[in-house]
Formats: structure tokens, C-alpha cells, sequence
């Protein structure tokens, strides 16, 4: 069954975690010493698994009022009964696994 009503929105959800990958990545510079190189390589392999990751979203229904607590209720419950296929976002998909092989490369590179 594919739902084609209306759904969760998020748009939000990746620049949030990409947000967050680069404060920690830079938290983690001034707790452990990283030289810049390295701290290059933390972040573009820690924004490429937020990137690769994100490029699946659930089609989540909106249920109940409306909100975002009821639709995940909804979600956990009864949404594996149904199911629908995630949406997929071949841009950040593909740039997730550049930024990923480049992370890798350059840390061939300094090694």
C-alpha cells in the first residue's frame, strides 16, 4: 500500500544532523588532540554517514491531531503492519559516498 496523503515533514532532520556531526566532531578536536588533517577526515566521514543515512526517510502518516507525538505513537505500533517504501534522495546518497570515500582517501593519504 503505498500512502500518498499527507506526511511527516523531515526537511529539518539532516541539516539538524550534520549540525550536530560537526560539533561534535569539533568537540571531540578539543578534547583529543587532533591534528587538522585528521580533524578533516573525522568531519567529512561523520557528515558522509549523516548524509548516506539520511537519504532514506520513512513516509510517515500524519495521524491523530496532526502532531508529531501521535504519528510516531502511530508509527510504532502500527506502522510495520503496513508499511511503505522510504523515499530515497539520490543527491545526498551519492554526496554522502563521495564525502565518505574522499574521508578514506585522504586518511591513506596522512597515514
Amino acid at each position: 500500500m503505498l500512502f500518498t496523503g499527507p506526511k511527516l515533514n523531515f526537511k529539518w532532520l539532516t541539516p539538524t544532523l550534520v549540525v550536530l556531526a560537526v560539533l561534535a566532531g569539533t568537540v571531540l578536536k578539543f578534547f583529543v588532540p587532533l591534528s587538522n588533517g585528521r580533524y578533516v577526515v573525522l568531519l567529512l566521514n561523520l557528515v558522509g554517514t549523516v548524509l548516506l543515512a539520511s537519504a532514506f526517510e520513512p513516509q510517515i502518516p500524519l495521524h491523530g491531531d496532526g502532531g508529531w507525538w501521535d504519528s510516531l505513537k502511530w508509527s510504532v505500533r502500527e506502522f510495520p503492519k503496513y508499511g511503505a517504501p522510504p523515499t530515497f534522495d539520490f543527491l545526498r546518497f551519492y554526496v554522502g559516498l563521495f564525502l565518505l570515500l574522499i574521508g578514506i582517501v585522504v586518511s591513506a593519504m596522512l597515514s
